[in-house]
């Protein structure tokens, strides 16, 4: 025989079915908490902060879409006892799963991030060799003794060639025959 609910009876059911997928996502806020390695405090606070908004636009969607945005006091009851349920049945077995879902999707992105950086690294290990040293020189700009020999190094540089062109060909007017 087929039985039918009134709307509300209805309405409530579904309650309770979204205070048990608000306990979902309060189990991965929980998981990612436990994850966090550095700055704590603060992941913590996001988190936590998410789940709210979460929360507040999930229940009002629900109100908005069922209820055409009309309080009904009986939803809000059915959302508590839907979260407490959860937690009261399936939320080891959930969270277990998820917990394994989300390291499965961490080692990944693990993965996809460690290649840009092995590229970064080799490209800088590529501009520290000797081919390339010459751009990582020191130069120094005070005159010495030895004032000759640091001009002469000078213009061997890439950087005082650069800075020789610029200067020289853009103020020539203020620097005339001071390189020469």
């Amino acid at each position: 025989m087929y039985m039918a609910f009134s709307p509300p009876v209805q309405l409530f059911f579904i309650s309770i079915l979204c205070g048990a997928i608000l306990g979902i996502f309060w189990d991965v806020t929980r998981i990612l908490k436990q994850n966090a390695t550095s700055y704590k405090s603060v992941i913590v606070f996001i988190l936590d902060a998410v789940f709210c908004v979460t929360a507040c636009v999930l229940t009002l969607v629900f109100f908005f879409m069922f209820t055409y945005g009309g309080f009904r006091g009986f939803i809000l009851a059915g959302e508590l006892i839907g979260f407490v349920l959860y937690y009261a049945t399936i939320e080891k077995f959930i969270f277990s799963v998820l917990k394994v879902v989300i390291e499965f999707v961490a080692n990944i992105l693990n993965i996809i991030f460690k290649i840009p950086n092995f590229i970064a690294d080799t490209i800088v290990k590529i501009l520290k060799t000797k081919m390339f040293q010459f751009l990582f020189k020191k130069q120094s700009w005070k005159s010495n003794k030895n004032d000759n020999k640091k001009i002469k190094n000078k213009k061997k540089s890439c950087f005082f060639k650069l800075y020789k062109c610029i200067i020289e060909k853009r103020f020539k007017f203020k620097r005339k025959g001071k390189f020469r």
